[in-house]
C-alpha cells in the first residue's frame, strides 16, 4: 500500500519529490509504526554520516 501511495504521489508531483519530503515521510512512517523517537534519531543520524 505505501509503495503505491509513494508511486502515485511521485508521478503527480511537479518536478518530483524533494529529498527532505521523502525523508520526513519516512520518519513519520517509522514513528506511526511504533519505532521510538530515540531509535528514529539513531537511524537518521547514521544515514547522514554514511
Amino acid at each position: 500500500m505505501r509503495a503505491q501511495v509513494v508511486t502515485a504521489v511521485s508521478r503527480r508531483a511537479d518536478g518530483g519529490l524533494p529529498f527532505h519530503d521523502l525523508r520526513d515521510s519516512y520518519v513519520s512512517w517509522l514513528i506511526t509504526s511504533g519505532v521510538t523517537v530515540l531509535d528514529v534519531q539513531r537511524v537518521m543520524d547514521a544515514s547522514g554520516r554514511r
